[in-house]
């Protein structure tokens, strides 16, 4: 996980990316949903680009 391996705690990430860090956790563990706004916010804390945090091959299934 991109958070962890920069050594950022959950409450320090959500906080420095202006998201509530209990809303924050159900992101991480697929409890919540996000908008597109709070996942550039993410993107950005991380220093990474949409495509680098959701590669398409996380999402696309080939076509048969």
């Amino acid at each position: 996980m991109l958070r962890k391996s920069r050594g950022y705690s959950q409450e320090y990430f959500a906080n420095s990316i202006s998201i509530n860090r209990t809303y924050y956790g159900t992101v991480e563990a697929g409890q919540s949903n996000l908008s597109v706004l709070n996942l550039i916010k993410i993107a950005m804390g991380l220093g990474v680009t949409l495509d680098e945090l959701l590669p398409p091959e996380m999402y696309l299934t080939k076509q048969k």
